[in-house]
């Protein structure tokens, strides 16, 4: 898990750092939390995709209706093989415990690691409607059960 140190960003590719300035403002809150509050500070947070045009879509294995491929864009893929087990399973939990997707689809992840399209990744994802959790939840919102 986190440690004192905070891990470097790389991208894959020069244009991921362009494309990361457009990316959805849930979406980033997501990233960041990740970076600064579960991200092991010594293995660098290695960015291999974020937005897709449609046939590089097709190429990756990915969803017709992918979050990579609207703007701002929705979704970002990162290496994981450096992470111990551990912080795989940890890492997910954590981030789709304090957010929500969608609240009409509470049980759809924000993140989630299982292996799919170039080998294994964590896939960060947001939704129009995603928020943190507590704010759903009565007792941080003010409003009456």
């Amino acid at each position: 898990m986190p440690s004192t140190k905070l891990p470097s960003i790389l991208f894959l590719e020069p244009r991921y750092l362009l494309e990361f300035d457009q990316i959805d403002s849930r979406l980033r809150r997501i990233f960041y939390t990740l970076v600064y509050d579960l991200w092991p500070g010594d293995v660098p947070v290695t960015i291999t995709s974020i937005y897709r045009t449609s046939e590089e879509n097709v190429a990756a294995g990915g969803h017709p209706f992918s979050v990579h491929t609207v703007k701002p864009t929705r979704g970002i893929d990162l290496r994981i093989w450096q992470l111990k087990p551990r912080d795989i399973s940890d890492i997910p939990k954590a981030l789709n415990e304090k957010y929500i997707y969608d609240p009409r689809r509470p049980t759809m992840p924000v993140c989630y690691s299982r292996p799919h399209g170039n080998g294994p990744h964590f896939h960060l994802q947001s939704h129009p409607a995603t928020r943190l959790r507590l704010e759903d939840d009565p007792k941080w919102t003010g409003q009456k059960e």
